[in-house]
């Protein structure tokens, strides 16, 4: 994929033996040979919600794919370039 926009309020919350570290930002968009790696992901395609995992994948997605209100599970991105802005960090 050639980039990846995310828009809203973008929210990364990681919890490990206690303790959440939640990262929010007002957007992100990373470019340049994107490849995101989820376990699941959900959100509304054109107004119906979908939701696709290893065992439930698109049959086909068009080249330009708009998903709102997405939700990602064991998410990891890789990009050879990253913008992201309003960076909030807390611990709780």
């Amino acid at each position: 994929m050639n980039s990846l926009a995310l828009s809203g309020s973008v929210t990364m919350s990681v919890t490990q033996a206690g303790q959440t570290v939640t990262v929010q930002a007002s957007q992100a968009a990373l470019s340049d040979s994107v490849v995101l790696y989820t376990t699941e992901i959900s959100g509304d395609l054109n107004g119906v919600t979908v939701t696709y995992t290893p065992a439930s994948p698109p049959s086909s997605l068009p080249s330009s794919l708009q998903l709102t209100s997405p939700v990602m599970h064991a998410l990891i991105a890789t990009a050879g370039a990253a913008r992201i802005s309003n960076v909030r960090t807390t611990i709780s």
